[in-house]
């Protein structure tokens, strides 16, 4: 006779706790899900503070500044000239012309016309009239103009030389203003940029400060918003690491030879009673009965 075949069920069970747990975190994850997104309402990147942004406008306007300066150096450095340019000779010599020389020469014409006067006072006196007379007042004249000669030609030679002396002078001096100008210009630039570079500086402290705080602000938003996502995520791990009850059930399910056999067991038993109680009709029940315990054992 043919034996049934075995099942073996293992019932993996979580005690009652557990379960209370598991419906709560099912809870937890569906209101979660069902939230709207918030968005952070807060500002994120601190803003430019007021040193920066002054910092920031003051470099702005420091190129144009101190223009006025430059400028009135370049323009000393534009009007330098070179004695040999037109004019220039000129211009210095022509001063010292007009003021010394000219009011030389005109003494010295004055000088000659007395003296050529008082030459003929006393030549009419010592009655000198005629050729004498004027042979020596021909040699007055030739005089004169041999003196006017090396007055002018000294007075030129004067003229110039004061006039490089005067003309290398300015041009030194303008010189030495153009680089005032420029280093002035330039020890404010100086001073100016240093202020503003530490007016930067000491607003970056601030700006960082700032930050600080709004970084800060915005980590209690973030903890806030996933205090219950995080508190979802504890629960299931906790769940997770509690170990389950296993209960094995086997379970023997008789085959179909074993089924016949007590059923023709049964229907022969059955079918004798009834012959013994006068029934005929046991007999084709005995019969039945034998039917299938022969195909039982088939």
């Amino acid at each position: 006779m043919a034996k049934g075949k075995t099942t073996t069920t293992t019932e993996n069970r979580l005690p009652d706790y557990m379960n209370q747990g598991s419906r709560r975190a099912v809870g937890m994850a569906t209101d979660i899900s069902n939230r709207e997104y918030a968005q952070y309402g807060g500002q994120r990147v601190a803003d430019l503070s007021s040193n920066e942004q002054a910092g920031i406008a003051g470099f702005a306007n420091e190129q144009g500044r101190y223009d006025q300066d430059f400028d009135k150096a370049r323009g000393q450095l534009d009007s330098i000239t070179s004695f040999t340019d037109e004019g220039v000779r000129e211009k210095y010599m022509n001063p010292y012309i007009e003021g010394v020389l000219q009011p030389t020469a005109r003494r010295a014409d004055r000088a000659f016309g007395e003296q050529k006067a008082e030459l003929r006072r006393t030549s009419g006196m010592r009655g000198a009239f005629g050729g004498r007379s004027m042979v020596a007042e021909s040699l007055l004249g030739q005089q004169q103009q041999e003196r006017m000669d090396d007055m002018w030609a000294s007075g030129y030679g004067n003229a110039f030389d004061k006039a490089t002396q005067l003309h290398g002078s300015e041009m030194e001096r303008k010189r030495a203003i153009a680089g005032d100008y420029g280093i002035n210009a330039q020890r404010q630039a100086d001073t100016n940029s240093q202020a503003l570079r530490n007016m930067m500086e000491s607003g970056f402290i601030d700006r960082t400060v700032d930050q600080s705080k709004k970084d800060f602000q915005y980590m209690e938003y973030l903890e806030e918003r996933d205090w219950d996502v995080n508190n979802l995520n504890t629960l299931v791990q906790t769940l997770a690491s509690v170990p389950s009850e296993s209960t094995t059930v086997q379970t023997e399910q008789k085959s179909a030879s074993s089924v016949k056999t007590l059923i023709g067991v049964g229907a022969i038993v059955t079918g004798a009673i009834m012959v013994g109680m006068g029934n005929p009709a046991g007999l084709a029940m005995i019969s039945a009965g034998g039917s299938a315990l022969g195909s039982s054992d088939a």
